[in-house]
């Protein structure tokens, strides 16, 4: 087992109750959780001055390999939601979000998860991004009127079907 499998498999994650309270205690990535517990989860929708979102590839090892998405993650024990984001980012493309930037949007509760979501705006050059080839293959612009055909496409990842009416409501807003 390599150090970085190792390391995922021992990470303390946050997790909370059906009525969305956080637990006093983590429950470990990749084991199993009652299923009146649901992890925690935080992702952005990077928006830049011409309304395109901020998608990432996800990369070809991990569970959904090859598919879109916004950028996130899971969120660590102790750590809140914005952390999460702040963490995420930094780690998966090299993007810096000061609190100023970021707006919580509120959560959705999908599948055994309860996410959170952020709005920020910030125009960033994609080729200028740090990926963490772990992580993610490709960052790019995608205008809000391609979500709804890269979906019907399956181009994105299971778990971002519920993408197109929040970001519907991010640009509206």
């Amino acid at each position: 087992m390599q150090k970085t499998d190792l390391k995922q498999e021992t990470e303390q994650l946050a997790a909370c109750d059906s009525q969305g309270r956080r637990l006093s205690y983590p429950v470990l990535r990749n084991h199993s959780v009652p299923e009146s517990v649901l992890l925690l989860g935080a992702i952005a929708f990077i928006e830049n001055h011409d309304h395109q979102i901020l998608v990432s590839r996800r990369a070809n090892q991990k569970s959904q390999g090859g598919k879109w998405e916004c950028p996130g993650g899971m969120v660590r024990f102790r750590e809140s939601c914005f952390a999460a984001i702040q963490r995420e980012l930094k780690e998966e493309l090299g993007i810096s979000v000061a609190p100023s930037n970021c707006e919580w949007l509120g959560n959705v509760f999908r599948s055994h998860q309860k996410i959170a979501v952020f709005h920020i705006r910030m125009d960033i050059d994609t080729s200028e991004l740090i990926l963490q080839n772990e992580e993610v293959t490709e960052a790019r612009w995608l205008a809000l009127e391609d979500f709804e055909a890269w979906m019907m496409a399956g181009k994105f990842a299971d778990f971002s079907v519920w993408v197109p009416p929040l970001i519907q409501r991010i640009l509206k807003g």
